[in-house]
């Protein structure tokens, strides 16, 4: 700002007492808006409802330890019930590796779910394939409900049983970044803890 209007004092002499007039009036309504600004910051924290994380996205109290399924004792893979909306109960593969979660098509169908075609394409050891996309408006975990979660649809081979057991997708880490999660596998228990808390 001081450099514009040092460029108009230099054209035209009476600019000069102008620019420097408007720069002071500049300085000193920053100096105002700074407190200002930091005063709405801390009123608007203030106002975020108890329980609630807006950072890392879920509402409720942790920690919240949840049911591990297996088909078998020996099975090597890991599965947890989520609630959705509507009553719904979703049985999930629980994939720390994955950037993102996802659905199947019998799923979504099931629940209603309206999918977006062409959403992403995906990248496996068999090739590319073009999938769909979703947003489940929440997840409930026990006490804590996870909001918004974007899940990929119609992903080739994305297994739909384990054994007897039916399986609804997968949960990647969209869903588990959020917190600081402890499996224990020989009580098969999965705990969800506050980010960067253990206890």
């Amino acid at each position: 700002l001081r450099g514009l209007l040092n460029l108009g004092s230099r054209i035209n002499p009476w600019v000069h007492k102008i620019a420097d007039r408007l720069f002071d009036a500049f300085q000193r309504a920053k100096k105002r808006l700074m407190p200002l600004a930091f005063l709405l910051t801390f009123y608007a924290s203030a106002l975020a409802a108890p329980g609630v994380d807006p950072l890392h996205g879920y509402t409720g109290t942790l920690p919240v330890t949840l049911e591990l399924l297996r088909p078998s004792p020996d099975y090597p893979r890991l599965f947890v019930q989520a609630g959705l909306p509507g009553g719904h109960v979703g049985t999930f593969l629980v994939d720390t590796g994955a950037d993102t979660s996802a659905i199947t098509s019998e799923a979504a169908a099931r629940w209603g779910v309206e999918t977006e075609q062409d959403w992403g394409v995906v990248q496996g050891f068999s090739g590319t394939a073009v999938v769909s996309g979703a947003s489940l408006s929440s997840l409930v975990f026990g006490d804590i409900t996870v909001p918004h979660v974007t899940v990929m649809a119609d992903v080739p081979g994305l297994p739909e049983q384990a054994k007897l057991m039916a399986i609804d997708g997968v949960l990647g880490n969209n869903v588990w970044s959020r917190f600081t999660v402890a499996i224990d596998y020989p009580s098969s228990a999965l705990t969800l803890h506050e980010p960067g808390r253990t206890t």
